[in-house]
This record gives C-alpha cells, sequence and structure tokens, in this order.
C-alpha cells in the first residue's frame, strides 16, 4: 500500500510540473511588484528641466493644433487608402470568420470615392472618443484566423482611438456622408460622423487661447455641467480649462459637444476629483508613476480598439501629458530621437548597455512590432524592468510548424525575459531580450 501511495504522489507531481502556465499569468507577474513607483524611488524630482518642458510644449502645440491651421491635407491619397493596397492580394476574413465577399472590396472602394480625394477642408473636433478606421466601416477583417498573431483583435482596419476634443481636420466623405475623412497631426481614417462636430474660428479661439487641463487617470466619467454624460476621460486627453471651478475637485474644464446642427460648442463640464492636472503636467516620478499605474492591467488594444491600449498607444498617450509629442506607432516612436543601437550584442551585454545608457522612465526600447519603456532595474534581481501593453509570447505547438501564442494580454510590468520559464516558449526569439535592437531616449 505504501509502494503503491509513493507512486501516486509521484506521479500527481510529474503531472503538475508539465500542467501548462494559466494563460494571462508568467513568473514575472507573480515575482515583479506591478506598481510602477516600486521601481523608481529614487526620482523625486523633475525628470528633465522646466525649461527644457517649455519647448517640447511649443511644438506640441504646433503639432496638436495643426489639422485647425494647415491649408491642405497632411496625408497623400496612398497613405489615407493604403487599407485597399494591404488587401487587394490577400484573402481576409470578417467577424463570422469566414472569408469576405468576393465583392466587399468594390464596395469599399466605391463607398470611399477613392478617385474624389480630397473633397472637403473642414476643421473640427472629436466630440466622443473616436475609432479611426482604414475603411468607412465598423466591420473588422482579419488575417487567416487560425494562424498565430492573427484574427481576434488584429483588425487591420482599425488605425487608432482619437480622444474627445481632438483637433482634426476633415478632408472627405463617403458617398452616402455617413463617414468623414479626418486626420490629426500623426495619423488620417475615417470616423463616424456622430463622433465629431464642426469648429468655426470663434471656437478655435476658444479652445486654443486659455490654459488645457489633462487626464492624469482612465475612466474617468465627464458631464456637462447640467449632468449630461458626454464622453469618458483618460490619460491623453486634453481639454480647455473653464473660468470656474478648481480641477483638483473635477471642476473647471471645458467640453466640446454637438449642436443639432452638427457645430461645435464649449460647455462647461465636471468629472471625478482628482483626475484632472493643469497641462502640460510636471515630469515628476510620482505624476508618470500615477498615470501609469492607472492604465496597469488595462486589457491590450489593437489600434486602441474598446477604448484600451497597444504598445504605442501607450506610451504616446503617457508622454503627451508633459507636452511631447510623440508618434503613434512603434517604428516612429524608435526615430523620435536618434536611438542607440543594440543589434548584435549578447544578450548580457545587451541588458548592460540598457542599464548603462537607458534613462528610467524616458527610454523607449525597440523590438520589430513592440515597444516598450525602461523602468529601471529591479532591486530584487538588479535586471531592467520594463512597463508595456503586451498580447502575447511566441510558443511553440505539437505537430504545428508554426508558433503558437502564450496571452498575456493587458499592461504590464515585466523583465526583458518574461516568460522564460515556459517549456513550450520559443527560443531564442521568444524571449523579448533577444529580439529588442534599439533604445531612444525621448528627453536628451
Amino acid at each position: 500500500m505504501n509502494v503503491l501511495f509513493f507512486w501516486l504522489v509521484l506521479s500527481m507531481l510529474v503531472l503538475a510540473s508539465c500542467a501548462p502556465r494559466q494563460e494571462g499569468m508568467v513568473r514575472d507577474l507573480e515575482v515583479l511588484p506591478q506598481s510602477s513607483a516600486h521601481y523608481i524611488p529614487e526620482l523625486t524630482g523633475e525628470l528633465f528641466s522646466l525649461e527644457k518642458q517649455g519647448e517640447l510644449y511649443r511644438d506640441f502645440r504646433e503639432a496638436y493644433f495643426g489639422p485647425w491651421t494647415r491649408s491642405e491635407p497632411k496625408f497623400e491619397a496612398q497613405e489615407v487608402f493604403w487599407g485597399f493596397d494591404f488587401i487587394r492580394n490577400r484573402e481576409v476574413y470578417k467577424e463570422n470568420y469566414l472569408p469576405a465577399d468576393p465583392d466587399w472590396l468594390g464596395r469599399m472602394r466605391q463607398q470611399s470615392d477613392v478617385s474624389g480625394y480630397p473633397s472637403r477642408h473642414k476643421r473640427a473636433v472629436t466630440v466622443d472618443n473616436a475609432d479611426m478606421r482604414a475603411m468607412p466601416s465598423r466591420s473588422p477583417v482579419f488575417l487567416d484566423p487560425q494562424s498565430p498573431g492573427e484574427g481576434f483583435p488584429f483588425d487591420y482596419l482599425q488605425n487608432t482611438l482619437v480622444p474627445a476634443g481632438t483637433p482634426v481636420l476633415i478632408t472627405h466623405v463617403t458617398r452616402d456622408g455617413d463617414w468623414a475623412l479626418a486626420e490629426t497631426d500623426y495619423a488620417a481614417g475615417w470616423v463616424r460622423w456622430s463622433g465629431l462636430a464642426l469648429v468655426d474660428d470663434d471656437f478655435v479661439q476658444k479652445f486654443k487661447s486659455g490654459p488645457l487641463a489633462g487626464f492624469v487617470q482612465d475612466q474617468a466619467p465627464v458631464y456637462t455641467a447640467g449632468g449630461r454624460h458626454v464622453f469618458t476621460g483618460r490619460v491623453g486627453m486634453l481639454l480647455p480649462q473653464g473660468e470656474s471651478g478648481a480641477l483638483k475637485d473635477g471642476q473647471g474644464i471645458m467640453v466640446p459637444v454637438r449642436d443639432e446642427h452638427g457645430q461645435a460648442a464649449l460647455v462647461e463640464g465636471k468629472t471625478r476629483s482628482g483626475v484632472l492636472q493643469k497641462f502640460p503636467v510636471p515630469p515628476t516620478g510620482d505624476n508618470f508613476a500615477g498615470m501609469m499605474d492607472s492604465m496597469l492591467g488595462q486589457a491590450y488594444g489593437w489600434g486602441g480598439m474598446y477604448e484600451n491600449r497597444d504598445c504605442s498607444a501607450l506610451l504616446q498617450d503617457l508622454f503627451r501629458m508633459y507636452g511631447i509629442f510623440l508618434p503613434r506607432n512603434s517604428a516612429q516612436q524608435k526615430s523620435f530621437k536618434e536611438p542607440i543601437s543594440l543589434e548584435g550584442l549578447a544578450r548580457e551585454k545587451k541588458l548592460e548597455k540598457i542599464v548603462e545608457k537607458g534613462r528610467p522612465l524616458l527610454s523607449i526600447l525597440y523590438m520589430p512590432g513592440h515597444v516598450m519603456l525602461y523602468l529601471g532595474k529591479d532591486p530584487g534581481s538588479n535586471k531592467p524592468v520594463v512597463y508595456h501593453s503586451m498580447w502575447g509570447l511566441r510558443t511553440s505547438r505539437v505537430w504545428h510548424s508554426e508558433p503558437g501564442r502564450h496571452i498575456i494580454g493587458r499592461t504590464v510590468i515585466t523583465s526583458l525575459e518574461p516568460g522564460r520559464e515556459l517549456r513550450n516558449l520559443v527560443r531564442p526569439e521568444g524571449l523579448l531580450i533577444n529580439r529588442v535592437t534599439h533604445m531612444t531616449t525621448v528627453v536628451d
């Protein structure tokens, strides 16, 4: 009986040791505190001078309000209608995971009136958090859903999410008038008219002339003074300050609303206390940590889907609050300043160079298709840790030539080797450190 019991216990232990780790978890998330402040206790003052911030803010305003001042579209037709070239020779799938109707692309091209671009030049503002689409359709487009890293949530029509209160320029409309082609200074795409309102000189003057307020936390419902909900505030959103009420109490903001004629008006607004600061926010470690922690754990949002964030949107929204106009995609963020090359370095040398040359909270680590913010060193292991929104890690699959994915699917703090304990992690490329190629410090 004792022998039988011994073998039973041994078998259970073996089976347990072979069991795959739960989706959404890796050891890093169990041992590394998911709190930004834990890694930056020494960053008590400004990370860069207020004089430098003033320079950055001047550049920011020029770009941010650019759609209201330019005399012609910023984006050429091939940039705006890139989706047609991307899809033309590919089999794509719709929300039911079945191939798209063969006539679908032709209908989209006709609806988009491609040959007529640009047909409008109208200044506008977003009056809700608006999805910016590559084609005038809410319906998604996926590549082969059976391939790892494809299917949900990777909708190739989702360009980005544009926060409420963002200046845009309308350059084109669909044939049925349901969608407007709008551009910010960093992206262009189709937006439903219901999320936009046209602005006039008086509105622009009121919006631009005074100080702005920024949201330093997510999930902040915004109301008119009369109590009507208008949209949800989030890190990265900017609104004009009003003349009455204190920001710390959630008062003193003006919100854009759309009237019955489609025109924009600024009305007094309010939100909950503790989510607003004067913009740009002082670049202190405490301010960074507070904003970053408010976004920790948020579900991964490809292109800003469901008002969540992907890796580059996370960093764009964060740095925006300090008056830094970071581009939208990861490759552009790598080139925002002169990057330091990490290519060709062995693992240990690469880690050493990141610690030696990187600036906590200001250095972006880049690998093709992904960016991460360098937080500093983990006090326990003395190794670099990063803050990022990630989808998953590459894993091997039995009887499959293509790798699978161990899903993380949210904003997390990890080492540069999350999932290294996974037996089925693809090596060496499954370890992030082995794919990191560059480091860019956003502020000198």
